[in-house]
């Protein structure tokens, strides 16, 4: 039952994200209204960490005599995350799901209502002697049960797919599209993804929209709850093989049933040394079963393609709050970084893009500086390395450990920008620049009305990186609107334009993108 402040009783404080001390005074004088009782004890709230969209901390709460409550308190931030819904729609969907063979973690209670602790929450059962850590999974301990979690990860997705969303009575709180038509809403969804992020011109973002409206799915017949973010790291399970309980509804909304199998099935979810759970067929084989569907690969292609789409709307917004929060809670921006360098062979087959035609970068950490090791990217990259070697390890917790040692990764981004960042940006702005050259030869009329021509008069303030950066901004924003006009061309001068610009798409994914994403994360 959701808590409001009700009428004659004072509000607590208003207020910021309240410190460990305030919140537990704050939890408190909820607790003991939602209770009922004079006297509640809450111990200080220990902050989990992880998660982009959700504040967590687990909290052990005492009412009168009663035995000690162990629970999670989840807290919708006030900005930044994947979503801006309040408390009252992730729990609509748990308290729905409870009985119904998705394991899911029990409500004790929930307010939308800011004025008890700073911000909507939920306050869960904590569901104990388990563990979230997917890289437990790939450890000795859990190798005789891990075939165990995976099936039953897969057959709880399959079941979650097999159920009636109206029947259970969610249509009215995400609305109900026909499921000949769910691609659509997904295809909306990738668009709010990539304008949140400010993306909506990324010249491999537009690509992708512009293939995914080309090629819609098959339809599956069938809408299903989607999770939104169906992944190890994202249940509970313990040594005995079972799976306690699937977290982080935030994003849930009701959709294609492949979504989320899509989605489980990203080369991101993989150990280091590329292991999977179980066998991609055998996770496939158990999602069927349990969901009566069959997995059509047209389908999986096209909701896998449109998972990447989104992800690059996510990758920007995350950089955007990473930078407006001085470099805060950077692990979820260089963790997108890697699931799309991870998926990025996969995706160009995808969608038809070539090989790249330039040969990939040496990572930074090999590359010798180009003078002798003297100059100011050496020096950072340096600074990295003693940070990495010497401070990380002697920081006082896991938590502090593990930001240090992301710090030294970004430290080699900045070094490698430093010693290198000239020379990448110079060579994509030649690659641009003479794309739109011959597209002014080919087609002039759609360059021109892109506005090629003006552009190629311009030239780089001066040889900065800064400058640089403005200089491709601008090209690829000519090539994005240049697409836009040939992308469904019938004649051969649109259709070469646009494997020119295919061509240049694919060498600056592999010249800007990839290389970073290889070296700079955990």
């Amino acid at each position: 039952m959701t808590e409001q402040t009700p009428a004659g009783v004072v509000s607590p404080p208003d207020g910021p994200e309240p410190r460990a001390e305030e919140l537990r005074d704050r939890l408190a004088a909820f607790l003991r209204h939602h209770l009922g009782v004079p006297e509640v004890v809450v111990d200080p709230p220990e902050q989990i960490q992880g998660g982009a969209s959700r504040l967590s901390y687990r909290v052990r709460y005492r009412a009168g005599d009663d035995p000690v409550v162990h629970a999670v308190l989840r807290m919708v931030p006030e900005s930044g995350g994947f979503t801006t819904e309040g408390a009252e729609y992730e729990a609509v969907v748990i308290e729905a799901l409870a009985g119904s063979g998705v394991p899911v973690p029990e409500i004790l209670c929930r307010s939308e209502d800011p004025a008890w602790l700073g911000a909507p929450f939920m306050l869960m059962v904590e569901v104990r002697n388990c563990s979230s850590d997917a890289a437990l999974l790939f450890e000795p301990r859990f190798a005789e049960v891990r075939e165990q979690i995976g099936r039953t990860f897969w057959e709880a997705l399959g079941r979650l797919a097999a159920l009636d969303p109206v029947r259970l009575g969610l249509a009215e709180a995400a609305g109900l599209p026909d499921a000949d038509q769910a691609w659509r809403l997904e295809l909306d969804f990738v668009n709010e993804c990539l304008a949140a992020g400010g993306a909506q011109n990324h010249p491999l973002g537009r690509y992708l929209l512009l293939w995914l409206e080309e090629n819609p799915p098959p339809p599956s017949g069938k809408v299903a709850i989607v999770h939104g973010d169906f992944r190890p790291g994202n249940f509970l399970f313990d040594e005995s093989g079972a799976v306690r309980a699937v977290l982080d509804w935030e994003r849930w909304r009701l959709g294609d049933p492949v979504i989320d199998l899509a989605y489980s099935l990203r080369p991101t979810w993989r150990s280091k040394d590329g292991e999977t759970l179980i066998p991609e067929a055998d996770a496939i084989a158990a999602w069927e079963r349990t969901s009566g569907l069959t997995l059509d690969p047209r389908a999986r292609a096209w909701f896998e393609v449109a998972d990447r789409a989104a992800a690059l709307g996510t990758l920007a917004q995350m950089q955007a709050q990473y930078i407006a929060d001085g470099g805060h809670e950077n692990t979820i921006y260089f963790f997108v970084l890697r699931s799309l360098s991870a998926s990025w062979p996969r995706l160009r087959e995808l969608v038809g893009l070539p090989e790249p035609t330039i040969a990939p970068r040496v990572a930074p950490e090999t590359q010798p500086s180009k003078d002798g090791g003297e100059g100011l990217g050496a020096y950072v990259a340096l600074l990295g390395e003693r940070i990495g070697r010497d401070i990380a390890p002697a920081m006082p917790t896991p938590h502090a450990r593990a930001n240090t040692a992301l710090d030294t990764r970004i430290l080699r981004v900045v070094a490698d920008r430093l010693e290198n960042g000239v020379d990448i940006l110079a060579s994509d702005n030649t690659e641009v620049a003479a794309v739109l050259e011959a597209a002014l030869a080919t087609a002039p009329e759609a360059a021109r009305e892109a506005g090629a021509d003006l552009v190629l008069r311009q030239a780089p303030a001066s040889l900065r990186t800064s400058a640089l950066q403005r200089r491709n901004d601008e090209l690829w924003a000519v090539c994005v609107r240049l697409l836009d006009r040939v992308h469904r061309g019938a004649t051969s001068e649109d259709r070469e334009v646009r494997a020119r610009i295919e061509q240049a798409l694919s060498n600056h994914y592999e010249r800007l993108v990839l290389p970073l994403a290889t070296f700079t994360t955990p």
